[in-house]
């Protein structure tokens, strides 16, 4: 009798990882390009370099492999820039950031120089620090390239006590099979849905029709497709391209994976997707609290009726 009223070890343990858990968003991506261009869409500002500012691509020209670094913004009344292991002390490191005025975050504080022999220095993260309304709220994370690090040791400190909003920008016309390795990797991770995003080819604001001409050759493109034959999305939910407000699953069920193709209003995706993340994990919770008093009342209606 007295089992029937405690929670089973898988039910207890989601309650533990869920109370005081906070929001992360999470930003993935085909390569460093796309992921620095979401993350400053996101952001509202051009934080991070893009196109010749950034330097070589992530798949390395002349035998140059990309060495980004992991970045993550957190809330601060002042802009500031440091060097960390994660979860543990911040380096004694000059960056190129901390010696004059910055609108972009320097090139030479994202990467890690082949010189350097420290390994405290090829493992740290570069956090980023900024009086932001967004991060008031949850942190950011950019993931590293995979030459720095492995999608696996990148999320390790992602799986406790954090509920993440997971976000992949794509810039290709589909996924390589090293692409999709790593997302089957991310979902056996955090099993939560993902939200990936179409990122355009320029930076520059497009016009509407240029916009909508856009659009129409996305859907033209094999990568919904692809998405939907990896099992990554799903026939029912998960297609939107033109950015207007969207139901992305009916009202108390599990939040699905999404793709947003219209660059131009990503918010109007990503905001009720990631607040169906959140209020996912308080239903699961609720229902699981609803489970155990329904328990306990049962037990007392049985022996009042004994």
């Amino acid at each position: 009798q007295i089992s029937c009223i405690s929670f089973p070890t898988h039910e207890e343990e989601f309650l533990r990882s869920t109370v005081g858990a906070a929001p992360y968003i999470l930003v993935l991506g085909q390569d460093c390009a796309a992921r620095y261009q979401l993350l400053n869409c996101l952001l509202g500002e051009r934080l991070l370099p893009l196109g010749a500012e950034a330097g070589e691509a992530c798949g390395g020209v002349q035998g140059i492999v990309c060495k980004r670094r992991k970045l993550c913004f957190t809330h601060g009344r002042q802009t500031r820039l440091s060097l960390a292991l994660p979860g543990q002390y911040e380096l004694v490191h000059q960056l190129a950031a901390n010696r004059g005025r910055w609108d972009t975050v320097p090139r030479e504080d994202l990467e890690i120089h082949e010189e350097c022999e420290d390994p405290a220095h090829r493992l740290a993260e570069l956090e980023i620090t900024l009086h932001h309304p967004l991060l008031q709220e949850t942190k950011v994370m950019v993931v590293p390239c995979p030459s720095v690090q492995p999608i696996e040791e990148a999320l390790e400190d992602c799986t406790r006590n954090i509920i993440p909003v997971i976000l992949y920008a794509i810039n290709q016309d589909s996924l390589s099979s090293e692409q999709v390795a790593e997302l089957r990797k991310v979902k056996e991770m955090l099993p939560f849905p993902i939200c990936f995003v179409r990122i355009p080819a320029s930076t520059l604001a497009a016009s509407p029709e240029s916009s909508h001409r856009a659009e129409k050759e996305r859907e033209k493109s094999g990568l919904h497709k692809q998405l939907l034959s990896l099992g990554f999305l799903n026939n029912q939910t998960g297609h939107c391209s033109c950015g207007a407000p969207t139901q992305i699953s009916t009202p108390g069920a599990k939040p699905q994976s999404m793709l947003g193709e219209s660059f131009e209003r990503l918010h109007r995706l990503l905001v009720p997707f990631a607040r169906q993340v959140l209020q996912n994990q308080q239903v699961e919770a609720a229902n699981l609290l609803n489970g155990l008093h329904c328990r306990c009342l049962d037990l007392f209606i049985n022996q009042v009726r004994r």
